[in-house]
């Protein structure tokens, strides 16, 4: 079967115009980031300052990533959970973050290493 040069560059150049009508037609389908929804872990502040966790007793869903800031300039602090290995933010400084995302329903105690009438709460329900 003998095919004219004409008839098969006429093939190519729609095969071409079609694959690129499809690609741009399903990049169009596909959803811009922005347009997808918020799916980070809803976030909680505790800030330390005055020797303290403010607030001291926080009371958060499940999947809640809480957020330490340390606001006190001199002294280092710590965000220690009670329970051995939990989380453990080690020392921290003014304006140092700590996070930790609570995937478990329960209450989580912790304290300051350094200063043991720091202490707070996480209740997660």
């Amino acid at each position: 079967m003998k095919v004219n040069k004409s008839v098969a560059i006429l093939y190519s150049c729609m095969v071409c115009v079609m694959v690129v009508f499809l690609s741009f037609t399903l990049a169009r389908m596909k959803p811009d980031v922005d347009e997808l929804p918020n799916q980070s872990s809803p976030e909680a502040q505790v800030i330390i300052d005055h020797m303290s966790y403010s607030p001291d007793t926080l009371t958060i869903s499940k999947g809640t990533k809480v957020i330490w800031t340390d606001k006190q300039g001199v002294m280092p602090h710590t965000v220690t959970s009670d329970k051995s290995g939990l989380f453990d933010s080690g020392n921290m400084h003014k304006n140092d973050t700590f996070s930790y995302v609570f995937n478990d329903v329960g209450n989580f105690s912790y304290k300051c290493t350094h200063h043991k009438k720091m202490h707070g709460v996480v209740i997660v329900k």
